[in-house]
């Protein structure tokens, strides 16, 4: 199948050659294969907010011992804990990453409990009153720097540690990144 696939001509119908390349077994995989110009059917996130008085209801980090000495076992500094403005939920005994956009302004708090509790997530992805987050922002877009390089990271804790040597990092809060979130860090 690959030598098939391999002497194709570049005008070959692109459905054809999927349909090719996934004869042997699929598995169930569905795929959409968009035409040049169609536009994602994703709504934007231009509308989500957090409140700054919400967010000061939570404690800085570094005055609660607890939060504090874990974000240090974490490998966080004092200088880097208070930089990246963690914050502590007493009610979820979570340490918590303020996720601001470009302009600053709040769109999310992404927290990580100290100690998990079981058959609870480790992280906790904060919502507004009605439910909702901001779909497509990342963690630490408001401090970068697009005429450096820009490092990728997984998690807020991946971004803390290259924050250490190298501040022009970021995360983008979900298991897989989508096509606007990859516009809206291409400024798109």
């Amino acid at each position: 199948m690959v030598s098939e696939i391999c002497s194709l001509e570049s005008g070959i119908d692109k459905k054809a050659a999927l349909t090719l390349a996934l004869s042997d077994d699929a598995h169930g995989i569905k795929l959409k294969i968009k035409q040049w110009g169609e536009k994602e059917n994703e709504a934007t996130d231009d509308d989500v907010f957090f409140s700054e008085v919400w967010l000061n209801s939570f404690v800085p980090a570094p005055i609660v011992p607890m939060a504090k000495k874990y974000l240090f076992q974490r490998g966080l500094s004092l200088e880097h804990i208070t930089a990246l403005d963690i914050r502590f939920d007493s009610y979820r005994q979570a340490v918590c990453f303020p996720v601001r956009d470009f302009q600053s302004r709040l769109r999310g708090l992404r927290g990580r409990r100290i100690n998990p509790v079981k058959n609870l997530p480790k992280y906790h992805a904060y919502t507004t009153s009605d439910g909702r987050s901001s779909k497509y922002a990342w963690y630490g877009e408001h401090w970068l720097d697009f005429d450096k390089p820009v490092i990728i990271c997984e998690s807020v804790f991946d971004v803390g540690s290259v924050y250490r040597v190298y501040r022009n990092t970021c995360a983008p809060l979900s298991a897989s990144v989508s096509k606007g979130r990859i516009a809206r860090l291409r400024g798109l």
